[in-house]
């Protein structure tokens, strides 16, 4: 049964048609009402939850999830992904950290880590961990994004435009992001 749950999961997690999330989160309920020892599917629900707002529900469905599997990194990662959504940073990093505790080289922890600590404004720490992701591997366009920004935040243009270019070399299709090199030269060349 996980791995039927874990195809559906997927798919509906790509979706963003409310009646097929709220067809997963019904049978994610059957089966925990069937098998309560389940963290993998009491962390799913904790991210459906949390994808349709319900914090609440989605953080009692993290713990669940953390107190079956307290060795499990990702569980951490989510509950404090869901921290993050609240506004509670200094809580979602300490959870990152605990995640780190238990595996020291997760890419997600790491990089939600260095999110965290960009969102507190604190660019040195944020980068940090944004290297030790990009070490721990494999770097997403996402990663490469962050690390731009946090460069561009420090006023290190060059640093940006190069992860700006490695981004789009991995995913070209970032609308968002195609005018930015050109934006992030533009002041380079003022700089100089």
């Amino acid at each position: 049964m996980p791995e039927a749950m874990s195809r559906l999961y997927v798919m509906y997690q790509m979706t963003h048609d409310p009646a097929k999330i709220m067809k997963l989160e019904r049978l994610l309920v059957a089966s925990l009402e069937k098998k309560k020892d389940s963290a993998i599917h009491h962390d799913w629900l904790g991210q459906v939850y949390m994808r349709e707002g319900q914090y609440d529900k989605a953080e009692m469905s993290f713990h669940a999830a953390v107190g079956l599997s307290p060795r499990e990194p990702e569980f951490q990662v989510n509950l404090g992904s869901l921290k993050i959504k609240q506004g509670k940073t200094d809580e979602a990093i300490a959870i990152y950290q605990k995640a780190l505790e238990l595996r020291a080289d997760n890419p997600l922890a790491l990089f939600n880590l260095g999110a965290a600590y960009a969102i507190k404004r604190d660019m040195d720490k944020a980068l940090e961990y944004f290297h030790r992701a990009e070490r721990a591997g494999p770097p997403s366009h996402a990663l490469f994004n962050s690390l731009a920004q946090a460069y561009e935040e420090k006023g290190q243009l060059q640093r940006a435009a190069e992860y700006l270019k490695r981004s789009l070399q991995a995913r070209p299709d970032q609308p968002d992001r195609q005018a930015e090199p050109k934006k992030i030269e533009a002041q380079l060349k003022k700089k100089a």
